[in-house]
């Protein structure tokens, strides 16, 4: 299983103190099939956080990959718009869908970063 955040996640999840081991329990936990929500095919919510006070999106591919590609604060929005919700599930087939060159490709360029992440 590989784990992999969006540069400019990672710098959101940097400034809320969001730990690379929290967004690690987040995966595991979809992993046993625990997701907060579901939203599409390959794409999930889960809680993060003190007493989870922040949403992450995350492509997640079961087995296979997960990539962080949101955050927010939950007092500031409760779940995606509409709109936002058929953008990420629309990224979501092509982020669950690429291969690993192009995984590489995007970890050199710096775009995405992986995340050592242990199985719980």
């Amino acid at each position: 299983m590989k784990v992999y955040k969006l540069k400019d996640f990672a710098k959101q999840a940097r400034k809320s103190k969001i730990s690379d081991e929290e967004l690690s329990n987040a995966v595991a936990r979809a992993e046993k099939g625990l997701a907060d929500a579901v939203i599409g095919k390959f794409l999930i919510k889960q809680r993060v956080g003190r007493s989870g006070d922040y949403r992450t999106i995350i492509v997640h591919k079961h087995g296979d990959r997960a990539v962080f590609v949101h955050m927010f604060p939950k007092n500031a929005q409760a779940n995606l718009t509409s709109a936002e919700g058929k953008i990420y599930r629309e990224a979501a087939k092509t982020l669950a869908d690429l291969g690993d060159t192009h995984i590489k490709a995007l970890i050199d360029a710096g775009d995405w970063i992986e995340i050592d992440y242990e199985q719980q």
